[in-house]
């Protein structure tokens, strides 16, 4: 299942930026805390855009599900990852949050698939499999 960069995504992480730079500027603080305050904000603004654009030296480009219940992942480089998935992993109606550790062992991984982040067939296909999983994993 192919993945590409969510255009709702990145509104959605301007807008909170937005809310944050305008909250900073309506408290009140002290001058010095809101220029520091601010800075940040803008810093994890700047941060956010650049990785949504370039979705990560290691973003994920694909996702393979596999019967057992894990996933494979091929990120930007061309790697092919098998990985676990976590039971903290989160399906919602418009997004699924997918905590993946690599069966190699190393890094969890925190993937977020929005609804436009792939084929509508491919989405909802994703969040039954995801549901499937976890109702296999309690049952058993």
């Amino acid at each position: 299942m192919p993945l590409r960069r969510s255009p709702s995504l990145g509104l959605y992480l301007l807008a909170l930026h937005l809310v944050a730079g305008a909250s900073v500027t309506m408290a009140e603080l002290r001058l010095p805390v809101r220029v520091l305050l601010a800075l940040a904000v803008a810093a994890a603004a700047s941060r956010g855009l650049m990785l949504w654009r370039r979705r990560g030296a290691l973003g994920v480009e694909a996702l393979r599900l596999l019967d057992d219940g894990s996933l494979w992942l091929r990120d930007s480089a061309g790697n092919e990852i098998g990985a676990r998935v976590l039971p903290a992993t989160r399906v919602f109606p418009r997004a699924a949050v997918i905590l993946a550790r690599p069966q190699a062992g190393g890094r969890t991984r925190a993937i977020a698939v929005v609804s436009d982040s792939c084929e509508a067939d491919d989405f909802r296909t994703l969040k039954t499999w995801l549901r499937w999983r976890a109702e296999k994993a309690a049952a058993g």
